[in-house]
């Protein structure tokens, strides 16, 4: 209201332009699956499963707390290790004799 008691034309708008915004508002969205994207699938492994490497990585890097990287000749392939815990990103915790290494799902295999 202005000091003549009219009513502000401004303040309407805005109260006008709130109210607009929710009623536009959808009730429910659309859920369309395509538009989804995946991943392509990687392996899953548990706890314990015991797996060897399969391809040789670029590098190793150390599962420590301050972790560091190793050269690729650390671990040979087809080298057995075990799976003791999993990280983000499709990286799992794998333990060989030499240490334990963050290893990205695409160099290990399970093992039979």
């Amino acid at each position: 209201m202005t000091e003549n008691n009219k009513p502000d034309p401004q303040a309407g708008a805005a109260d006008e332009s709130v109210s607009r915004h929710v009623t536009d508002t959808p009730a429910s969205i659309p859920s369309d699956t395509s538009l989804v994207a995946t991943s392509p699938a990687e392996p899953q492994f548990a706890v314990g499963d015991r797996i060897c490497i399969c391809k040789q990585p670029p590098y190793f890097k150390t599962a420590d707390p301050m972790p560091m990287l190793r050269p690729p000749d650390t671990i040979p392939v087809g080298t057995e290790g075990r799976i003791m815990g999993s990280k983000p990103g499709g990286y799992w915790i794998v333990h060989f004799p030499k240490g334990s290494f963050l290893i990205d799902s695409q160099y290990i295999q399970a093992m039979p």
